[in-house]
C-alpha cells in the first residue's frame, strides 16, 4: 500500500527511518542527526512517501517569509522552504521526489502559501527543479581566499546569542531577502557550534562592524556562510580581518549579491530557486539581487 502525507504520531520508528534516509542521501553524521531531530524536526512539517509502512522518501517544509519588490512597493509573502528532499537508494528512479514535490505544491496552495523556496544540493539539480516550475531567484557572491599566513590584530570575534544575532540581522539584511523565525536561528547557532563555528559580531575598537556566521568543517578551511556589514563598513576590510583570525586556513566567503558586480571581479552565482503560487501579474519583480540567508546545506 502506498501513501503520502505528514509523519504520523502512530509510527514509533518514523524517526529512525528518516535518519536512515538522511544517512543514505546526505551522509549525515550522528551528531548532526541528534541536533536536528532534537531541536528542528517536527512531524507536521515532514512530508513522506510510504510503501507498506516503510518510508522511502521525505521532504521538509519550513515556514519563512519572503520580502520582495512588487509594483514599486516592498511586500511580504508567505513562503515555505523545502529542505532535505531525499529518497532511499532502492526507491530511486520511481518518481518519489517528484510525487513529494507535487504533494507539497497542493498542500502549500491550500494553506495560502504564496511561494515555495529551495536550494538545490547540486548545480545539476537546477535543471531538475526548473522542469518542475521553479526558477532561479536568489543569488550571492562566492569568494575564495588562500591562507594569509599572518595573524591579524585589532579585531575581535564576539559570540552572540540567537536573539542578539536576529536583532542585528533584521537591521542589516538586504531589502530583498528571506526572513526566518527565531527557532531557525537557534538551530543555525547549534549547527555552527557543532562545526567549530558560531554566530558572531565582528568588532574593532569596541564597535560592531559586521555580523558573521562561521563554520569550520576542517582545520584548513573556514566557511563564512553570512557576512553582513554595518553601513559604511567596507567589506574588503572585514574579509581581511577574518583572514587574520584564521591565518593558516583558506577562507570561503558568501556575500549578498550587489549591483556592483565588478567589486570582487566576478558576477553573483545562483543560490536558490522559487516557485510562485501567484498569478504572473501579481508576482514580484525579479532583480537578480534576492538574498537567501542561512542556506541549510
Amino acid at each position: 500500500m502506498q501513501s503520502i502525507g505528514f509523519v504520523s504520531q502512530r509510527q514509533p520508528d518514523a524517526v529512525e527511518q528518516l535518519k536512515a534516509i538522511w544517512r543514505a542521501c546526505f551522509d549525515a553524521e550522528e551528531e548532526y542527526l541528534h541536533l536536528y531531530f532534537s531541536t528542528r524536526y517536527r512531524p507536521d512539517q515532514t512530508l513522506v512517501w510510504e510503501e507498506d509502512g516503510q518510508i522511502l522518501g521525505m521532504l521538509t517544509l519550513l515556514p519563512c517569509t519572503l520580502r520582495a519588490l512588487c509594483q514599486g512597493e516592498w511586500r511580504l509573502y508567505r513562503a515555505s522552504y523545502l529542505f532535505a528532499v531525499g529518497t532511499l537508494p532502492q526507491a530511486r528512479g520511481r518518481q518519489v521526489a517528484t510525487r513529494l514535490l507535487h504533494a507539497a505544491d497542493e498542500l502549500l496552495q491550500k494553506q495560502g502559501i504564496q511561494a515555495a523556496i529551495l536550494y538545490p544540493a547540486e548545480p545539476s539539480l537546477y535543471h531538475f527543479y526548473g522542469q518542475r516550475g521553479y526558477e532561479k531567484w536568489f543569488f550571492r557572491s562566492l569568494l575564495s581566499f588562500p591562507p594569509l599566513m599572518q595573524q591579524g590584530t585589532g579585531w575581535e570575534l564576539r559570540p552572540l546569542s540567537a536573539e542578539q544575532y536576529c536583532r542585528g540581522q533584521l537591521r542589516l539584511l538586504p531589502q530583498e531577502t528571506v526572513l526566518w523565525p527565531r527557532d531557525a536561528l537557534l538551530f543555525v547557532k547549534g549547527e555552527s557550534r557543532l562545526y567549530r563555528g558560531d554566530l558572531y559580531a565582528l568588532c574593532k575598537g569596541g564597535q560592531q562592524r559586521a555580523l558573521c556566521n562561521l563554520y569550520r568543517y576542517t582545520p584548513d578551511e573556514v566557511i563564512v556562510k553570512e557576512l553582513l556589514a554595518e553601513p559604511g563598513q567596507p567589506q574588503e576590510e572585514l574579509v581581511q580581518a577574518l583572514r587574520g583570525f584564521f591565518p593558516r586556513a583558506a577562507l570561503l566567503v558568501r556575500l549578498p549579491a550587489e549591483d556592483d558586480f565588478d567589486k570582487w571581479g566576478q558576477e553573483p552565482v545562483p543560490a536558490g530557486m522559487v516557485r510562485w503560487y501567484l498569478p504572473a501579474d501579481s508576482r514580484p519583480e525579479k532583480t537578480g539581487l534576492a538574498y537567501l540567508p542561512f542556506i541549510l546545506d
